[in-house]
């Protein structure tokens, strides 16, 4: 770009001024993009933290009709995917086809947004006879207490879904939490010891919360499940009776 003088006289930028105007302009875009990405995650937040609302209202819902038990996944028993497909599945895959006891309080082909993570690049299609959801739930809530004890133990009637009552410590024991925030997978993300990066959370009193899944209660065998399943979460010592996070 030239300029015209008082003596009509054009003369061009230098090189020193157009090197300052673009050193200005970046030092103003460093400036920016970290507020516009740090709000964006923010909003995230309260979108997955509103999902896991919906979801635990469902929940609560589902145990004002079944005594106060939370769901659970019974081996023989078939459950709605969508309204024309059902599956029946075993008792611990219950971490993330928990959306089937539930069905009937929020179908999961009508909330499809509600059980996927805002920040996932996945979207559910039901009529896959898949579930999409972001949201796992914890075993701790199937099963008695004395599977989580460390003591090796192969009884079946120990695989019982677990009351509201039967949580000690309601506002530090998770019950389900957004598994793929911040991920931007395609797929569920099934293995793996822990994941570090924060993630919004519901606890059983129904509070949300934004924790790290590798600072919880360090997880302990669960003598019926393959030991890549022994995660944080998922097997808290003591089931129902223990905290994620003291």
């Amino acid at each position: 770009m030239r300029t015209e003088g008082a003596g009509g006289v054009r003369r061009g930028f230098t090189l020193i001024e157009v090197l300052i105007v673009i050193a200005v302009i970046a030092v103003l875009v460093g400036i920016t993009l970290p507020g516009l990405r740090g709000g964006r995650q923010a909003s995230q937040r309260l979108m997955s933290l509103n999902n896991l609302k919906q979801l635990g209202d469902a929940i609560t819902m589902y145990q004002g009709d079944h005594g106060g038990y939370y769901p659970a996944l019974h081996f023989g028993v078939m459950y709605h995917r969508t309204e024309d497909f059902l599956f029946g599945e075993f008792w611990w895959t219950v971490a993330w086809n928990w959306p089937g006891p539930v069905y009937d309080y929020l179908p999961i082909n009508h909330h499809v947004e509600t059980y996927i993570s805002p920040t996932s690049h996945r979207r559910g299609d039901p009529s896959t006879g898949t579930w999409p959801t972001s949201y796992w739930y914890s075993t701790s809530f199937v099963g008695k207490p004395r599977i989580w004890s460390g003591e090796p133990t192969h009884d079946y009637s120990l695989m019982k879904a677990q009351r509201g009552a039967d949580v000690l410590f309601a506002s530090s024991k998770i019950l389900l939490w957004d598994s793929e925030f911040g991920t931007r997978t395609h797929e569920l993300k099934r293995e793996g010891p822990d994941i570090a990066e924060p993630m919004p959370m519901l606890a059983a009193d129904g509070s949300g919360r934004v924790e790290i899944p590798a600072k919880a209660t360090e997880a302990v065998p669960n003598p019926f499940q393959h030991p890549g399943y022994d995660l944080r979460l998922q097997n808290t010592r003591d089931g129902v009776r223990g905290m994620d996070y003291p």
